[in-house]
């Protein structure tokens, strides 16, 4: 098995600030956090849920590409589905050898010190998986 729990869904969004007052009113949840991620020119703010985590991502750069192209083509919104895995680099190798098409072909440091790795969207029916783990 490639993935075998879920983590969190990751939502685009132009603020922060007002996306957390927005869910403020619809949502109970006691505890967020907020960190800047410099070397991905995002800032990112996990509201936690029981079960699962919201992961908004907030561009701060205009020159950040990933995310900005997204907001620009679709607009806010939910912009992937985070799955946590033992290893990211075994889950990958396995994605790549069942001809899921990778974006990125080692883990790279993500959000809340987690390793990351994305599959193509092309190759998952439109939708960007995430896979997250504290190891490689």
């Amino acid at each position: 098995m490639i993935a075998n729990k879920f983590d969190h869904i990751g939502i685009a969004v132009k603020s922060i600030e007002d996306t957390l007052e927005t869910f403020g009113k619809l949502f109970q949840s006691n505890k967020v956090k907020i960190e800047t991620n410099e070397a991905l020119s995002l800032k990112i703010a996990i509201i936690y849920f029981e079960g699962i985590k919201l992961e908004l991502i907030q561009p701060i750069d205009e020159n950040e590409i990933v995310v900005n192209k997204y907001l620009n083509k679709r607009g806010e919104g939910i912009h992937h589905l985070a799955f946590l895995v033992e290893s990211v680099q075994k889950s990958l190798d396995n994605a790549k050898s069942s001809r899921f098409e990778l974006i990125e072909q080692v883990p790279r440091k993500g959000a809340q010190n987690k390793y990351v790795g994305f599959l193509n969207p092309k190759s998952t029916n439109g939708c960007l998986i995430e896979f997250c783990s504290h190891s490689k």
